[in-house]
């Protein structure tokens, strides 16, 4: 599972992250004691960072809650015009996992 903070920009370098324990110890605390001390240096602990942006986006939906992967949505030969009607209104519908950013 992952975690949205909301409002944080991705930090361009370690030092300007949230998640580093203070300017005088450099541990990160999303990572663990053994990868903290292990680091070399700065590019090695990005290259380890758990954090990944998120490009910008409307509205991000759970496709899996959609009927035709739901499995509750039963289609017939005669409501292929209904289906269709059905499908566009449930994406319009689907329930927002992370909202749109402004």
């Amino acid at each position: 599972m992952s975690v949205l903070v909301k409002g944080m920009e991705m930090p361009t370098h370690c030092m300007d992250c949230p998640f580093m324990e203070s300017r005088d110890n450099d541990d990160c605390i999303l990572q663990s004691d053994e990868a903290n001390e292990g680091f070399e240096n700065w590019e090695q602990m990005k290259n380890g960072c758990p954090l990944a942006p998120i490009p910008p986006h409307g509205d991000l939906i759970d496709r899996s809650k959609l009927p035709w992967n739901a499995g509750w949505l039963e289609v017939s030969e005669s409501c292929h015009d209904h289906i269709t009607f059905v499908y566009v209104n449930d994406l319009f519908n689907a329930p927002t996992v992370i909202e749109e950013e402004t």
